[in-house]
Parts: C-alpha cells; sequence; structure tokens
C-alpha cells in the first residue's frame, strides 16, 4: 500500500466497509444480551434494526436481508420470534415497530458499543483526531433529508443517536465511525436513487451487476450466488426479461450483459458517483492521500479478534 498514491475520492471508498466490518470485532456485549434476552443473534439484530428505523414501523417487506435488492423473506420467523418475545409488535397498519423492551436493548447495544470504541487507542491521538475532524467535516455536507426518514444515512443518524450524551460520544474514534458510517450509507443512497431513475426493481438491477462485474457467468452461478435474497425461479425470470429488453444474451452456457447492458449499467454508477460525490466538498489531493493512508494504517491497527458472542 506504501508504494501506491491515491489521490481521488474514489479511493477512498474501499475503506470504509473494511473499517465498518473490523472496527467493533472485538466488542463483546453481545453475548450478555443474548442470554439475558433470550433471542436469537439474527433476531436480536433485527430488533436493532427496527429500533433505528423510520419512527413509523416497517413492513416485512421493507425488512427483508438485502432489501431493497432482495425478495425474499426468511426473516418472517424472526419478527414473529421478537414479537412473541415483546420487543416488537405490529401495529394495525402491519408495519412492525420496537416496543419499550426493543428501544431499551437497541440503546444498550449502542451505548456499550461506543463505550467500547471509546476505550481504544489503535494509533496515536493526534492522527485519530485529524481523521475524525477530517472524514466528519466531509460527511457535514451530506444531505439527510435527500433520501427521506427510509434512506440509509436516515438510518445511520438515528444509530448514533442511540447512545446517551457522555463524554464518550466526543471520542475520536467514535465521531470517525460515525462520519465514515454516514459516508458509506449516503453512498448506498446515491446507488439506489441511480438506478430507481433508471427505472430498474432491486431485485434486477441486482441480477444485472452480478453480471457486469463477473461474479457470475452461468445461471447456476447466478442462482447461487443470489440464493440468500432471490428464489431460483425468479431469478430465471428476471433473466429472461433483461434479455428481452435486450441487457443480457447468452452465449452457449454463459450469460453476458449485452453492449446494452454494460451502457446502462455503466451509466448507473457514473450517476450514482455524481450524485454522492457532488455532496463532498473539494479536496486536495495531497489531502486525500493522506486520509487513505491514515485510515488504513487505522484498520490495520484495530483488534483483530472475534466478537465474543
Amino acid at each position: 500500500m506504501s508504494g501506491e498514491t491515491h489521490r481521488t475520492p474514489h479511493s477512498l471508498l474501499p475503506l470504509f466497509p473494511r473499517f465498518l466490518t473490523k472496527r467493533r470485532r472485538g466488542f463483546a456485549g453481545i453475548a450478555p444480551l443474548l442470554a439475558e434476552t433470550g433471542l436469537s443473534r439474527p433476531a436480536l439484530f433485527l430488533v436493532l434494526r427496527v429500533a433505528t428505523g423510520p419512527t413509523d414501523g416497517s413492513t416485512a417487506e421493507e425488512l427483508r436481508p438485502g432489501a431493497p435488492y432482495a425478495a425474499r423473506d426468511p426473516h418472517v420467523p424472526l419478527l414473529a420470534e421478537a414479537v412473541e418475545r415483546d420487543f416488537l409488535f405490529r401495529d394495525e397498519a402491519g408495519r412492525y415497530r420496537a416496543g419499550e423492551r426493543g428501544r431499551a436493548v437497541a440503546a444498550r447495544i449502542e451505548g456499550e458499543a461506543v463505550a467500547y470504541l471509546a476505550g481504544l487507542r489503535p494509533i496515536p491521538d493526534p492522527d485519530l483526531s485529524w481523521l475524525a475532524e477530517r472524514f466528519a467535516a466531509i460527511a457535514a455536507g451530506l444531505d439527510v433529508e435527500a433520501g427521506g426518514p427510509g434512506s440509509h444515512l436516515a438510518h445511520s443518524r438515528r444509530i448514533a443517536a442511540l447512545a446517551p450524551a457522555t463524554a464518550e460520544n466526543d471520542a475520536h474514534l467514535v465521531r470517525l465511525e460515525r462520519a465514515i458510517y454516514d459516508l458509506w450509507t449516503a453512498r448506498d443512497d446515491a446507488h439506489i436513487g441511480a438506478w430507481r431513475a433508471a427505472r430498474f426493481p432491486g431485485p434486477t438491477l441486482d441480477v444485472l451487476t452480478r453480471l457486469w462485474r463477473g461474479d457470475a457467468d452461468t445461471p447456476e452461478e447466478l442462482r447461487a450466488a443470489l440464493a440468500a435474497t432471490i428464489e431460483g425461479e425468479d431469478i430465471d425470470a428476471i433473466v429472461e426479461e433483461l434479455a428481452e429488453q435486450g441487457y443480457v444474451e447468452r452465449r452457449g452456457g454463459e450469460l453476458r450483459p449485452t453492449r446494452a447492458g454494460y451502457l446502462v449499467r455503466e451509466g448507473i454508477e457514473a450517476t450514482t458517483d455524481e450524485l454522492y460525490f457532488r455532496q463532498w466538498p473539494p479536496l486536495e489531493p495531497d489531502e486525500i492521500a493522506r486520509l487513505h493512508n491514515g485510515l488504513g494504517r487505522l484498520i490495520d491497527s484495530l483488534p483483530d479478534v472475534p466478537s465474543q458472542g
């Protein structure tokens, strides 16, 4: 990494999921909650998702794992589990909301996770402070109103609001986590806005994306790649629809985007970049390089142990 030069904002994007995947890996607060609540781990995190969702609740469809790209409902038994244990309830409109117990457990998770992060010193404080200040300044320009209350960015802000107002909230690593999570979720919102403007349903866009990226080359590989979110017969139907629209073609036993398919998918990516990066302030190449190198060093220095839970 040290021999590479990173001077465009795009170069920072791959670091965001790496940081978000690792930053709480050493947090050991989940196991006690599982024991106390009696919830399964997936149900516990579904409670957290509902508790930090829109104030008017969420439908089962909106809560699908992988939404808005998913078309399967493997989480319905988990919703029933959380309702049965009085952490969630379903209102008259059929929307799921967190009850008092659900809100309390969500606040506890976030409060304890913030305390864990505040206690870490992975790199020297001056370096961590600078990263937090700069990424927070970038995130300050994000338009939280653009996507409405159901946006990923609005969800990020609601998660941050769960933690109690303590000095730990101002810790450098906590502020950095919130800034990077905001920046990553805003990227999701920009991408969703781009493909919706191109009039693609989420599952259809995901099928085209897998072929465009080369994640799958055959119908079998495509079904395997999307097994968690889309039923096999639905994948086949989407492929046929994309073929009729001129976006996908069969070559022997393989599937490939056509030229039109590549162009429309690359156009969505370009629109995503335009919607997203217009919210960023101008950054000098040297500052981008420093942000990239500093965040990469931080990621490498975070505890690399699995959570006990």
